[in-house]
């Protein structure tokens, strides 16, 4: 493993490869800590599109994914319309008129090649990616966070020792909630 510290196998595991997850891996690993991903489907998998806000270019820029975005000819959007939560009133957005924009104008992701695009970028910057696996358990000591983690294709389970576990899923059902996680006598390493 590649842990600075060698009582860890990494400084954070994330848990999910969608978008947060992801990001959040790139980022991290852009700030230079250790960083483990894991995903549990094995890529590509369908997810249903998502319509993006022009903020999200700022974040595709430190990301270090524009390029890509660009060149996967997703649709382009230079507004939204926004409805109140019961869908009776709403409004227009024209992000050409947003002073705190950067760039006006976005796009309507296909959410396999999106998801793809970003979880293949934490792959350049170093991220170690594992597709297919669960993170079956996590127990906190003192100064770690122990996970137990499954391959979805043949059962094996290992065990991995990290300084914090970042937890982004975002489809119900699962027990453990979107959240970082870090032994509270610590915090998060810097």
């Amino acid at each position: 493993m590649i842990g600075t510290d060698p009582r860890y196998d990494f400084d954070f595991a994330v848990a999910g490869g969608g978008p947060a997850g992801s990001s959040a891996a790139i980022s991290l690993r852009q700030h230079g800590h250790s960083v483990v991903l894991f995903e549990r489907e094995a890529f590509p998998r369908f997810h249903i599109g998502e319509s993006l806000l022009s903020t999200a270019n700022d974040a595709f820029a430190a990301l270090g994914v524009t390029k890509q975005i660009e060149a996967a000819n997703f649709p382009e959007k230079w507004g939204a319309r926004l409805f109140t939560h019961d869908g009776q009133s709403g409004r227009y957005v024209d992000f050409t008129n947003v002073r705190e924009v950067t760039r006006p104008q976005t796009y309507q992701v296909s959410r396999q090649e999106f998801d793809r695009i970003l979880l293949e970028r934490a792959r350049e910057v170093g991220v170690h990616v594992r597709e297919a696996c669960n993170v079956t358990g996590c127990e906190f000591t003192p100064d770690a966070a122990i996970l137990d983690v499954a391959t979805r294709v043949d059962g094996v389970t290992s065990r991995l020792h990290v300084r914090a576990l970042v937890m982004l899923q975002a489809e119900e059902g699962y027990s453990l909630e979107n959240s970082i996680c870090a032994p509270r006598s610590r915090g998060l390493p810097t």
